[in-house]
């Protein structure tokens, strides 16, 4: 996870996507959003958080429930860089 922050502050990215467990609450997402001098949206695909309050909690843009679809991923992340 520090890894993460720490790359987030050195590139500032358009967009990170994190994959996997993060934790009931989103903690390395939380964590990317408060690190960060930038509003970056964090884009979830998990299959262990299943609820709103998860992405509401972590200020996630959206969470992807796996498995899913790849042109979904790609839809959703034209989609933010369009309207971000």
């Amino acid at each position: 996870g520090a890894d993460v922050i720490e790359k987030v502050k050195e590139y500032e990215p358009d967009l990170v996507i994190l994959e996997g467990s993060i934790g009931p609450e989103g903690e390395l997402c939380q964590r990317i959003k408060s690190n960060s001098n930038a509003n970056i949206p964090v884009i979830l695909m998990t299959g262990n958080i299943s609820s709103d309050r998860a992405q509401e909690d972590c200020g996630a843009y959206d969470i992807i429930p796996k498995p899913f679809e790849p042109k979904l991923l790609l839809r959703k992340i034209e989609n933010l860089l369009k309207t971000g």
